[in-house]
């Protein structure tokens, strides 16, 4: 929380507050430019698929499908009007009744990942979670890119 915000709880008689400083963890997971080391280093941020197709909770399935398999794509990634992830629609999920609105076919928890996350953790997420598909998102939940070690950047 801001100076601001927490000089106001003391004002009220809380004790213990907590001011929030962003430091280089949060530049990276917010998915900013860097240098170093790092920058060498392959990450979930650097290897993520930034162009893939997204699609609104509200969207039919027939017409998510159509932009899906014109784009060469077997998912599609739900956000909202800004980009924060809302689910993923796999495969499977597209091939549900035409009619039927995305949000009642989507994965509601599909995994997601912070930019830095170096690749080996990321294939081993994915491994654990038996998935082939993670999406890279920023701590506020905004789309980054999607992951898909079968397909090539």
């Amino acid at each position: 929380m801001s100076r601001r915000a927490a000089a106001r709880l003391e004002s009220f008689g809380l004790e213990n507050i907590c001011v929030y400083v962003a430091g280089k963890q949060d530049w990276l997971a917010f998915d900013l430019p860097f240098e170093g080391s790092l920058a060498e280093t392959r990450t979930a941020g650097t290897s993520a698929i930034k162009d893939m197709p997204v699609c609104g909770p509200l969207d039919k399935i027939a017409e998510v499908r159509r932009r899906a398999e014109q784009a060469d794509w077997q998912e599609c990634v739900v956000v909202n009007e800004t980009r924060v992830v809302l689910g993923l629609l796999e495969k499977e999920a597209l091939g549900a009744n035409d009619e039927l609105p995305v949000e009642e076919v989507m994965d509601p928890a599909p995994l997601t990942l912070r930019p830095y996350f170096p690749w080996k953790s990321v294939m081993e997420k994915m491994h654990a979670r038996k998935t082939a598909v993670a999406l890279v998102t920023r701590p506020d939940g905004k789309l980054v890119g999607l992951l898909k070690p079968s397909k090539t950047r």
